[in-house]
């Protein structure tokens, strides 16, 4: 998160965090919501989708406050949500030669009754499915895609761009593994993907369509790769 004192930059904290405030009385304080880019670390941005918290405290010399920030999204963005609880909307691509489906495993399942699962057995060399959903955004605008997800193998998300005739494809990001082993006791972790520099490079494309890919690392293991609360979010 970024903190401001009446304005003055207090510098950028992980939570929860104890942020030192030189100020005495009635003191404006906001804080923006902040993410790592892409899941970098050294890419972190305030999230351009959510307002910032603000709030008036009474402060006073060597006392705490406690501030809980809770933030919300701007008016006028746009929010599209695609989650396996209606079961499995990705459809397999050419070459693929593993599956994936709507799992309502528990120990599978990150939140709600389902969550969609890639699977690739040990030897066979191409996972690849697509979402059939065609999006029109353009270059220019701001578009992210939230997700939650556990593999035990890298994987890619991208679009597949219709444009002229031809469809291109683009890698948005390579997603490092989270769990090791046969990756069926899923670690799930949080990633904010920036589909920005995507849109550039396909500027005038008719409709973009959302690509899961994955390749083994190793010839011995299966590949699992588990997906959940997939949200778009375009400014």
């Amino acid at each position: 998160m970024y903190v401001y004192a009446n304005d003055q930059n207090l510098g950028t904290y992980d939570l929860p965090a104890s942020v030192p405030v030189i100020a005495d009385g009635t003191t404006n304080i906001k804080i923006y919501a902040g993410i790592k880019n892409n899941g970098i670390s050294s890419t972190r941005i305030k999230y351009p989708f959510y307002k910032p918290f603000e709030t008036n405290i009474d402060l006073h010399p060597l006392e705490t406050d406690t501030v809980v920030p809770q933030f919300t999204y701007l008016s006028g963005i746009y929010i599209y949500e695609k989650d396996f609880e209606g079961g499995n909307f990705l459809v397999e691509n050419s070459s693929n030669e593993g599956t994936f489906t709507s799992t309502n495993n528990g120990a599978y399942v990150f939140e709600g009754d389902r969550s969609g699962w890639g699977h690739l057995d040990a030897g066979l060399s191409h996972l690849y499915y697509r979402d059939d959903q065609q999006f029109t955004w353009q270059s220019g605008q701001t578009v992210f895609l939230e997700l939650n997800y556990s593999s035990n193998n890298s994987f890619a998300v991208g679009f597949l761009s219709m444009k002229g005739g031809n469809l291109n494809k683009s890698t948005a990001l390579t997603i490092n593994p989270s769990c090791d082993g046969d990756g069926l006791t899923p670690v799930w972790k949080k990633i904010y993907i920036d589909y920005g520099y995507v849109l550039q490079q396909n500027a005038g494309s008719s409709y973009h369509q959302f690509y899961i890919e994955a390749i083994p690392t190793s010839t011995s293991q299966p590949v699992n790769v588990f997906l959940d609360n997939m949200k778009w979010v375009v400014l």
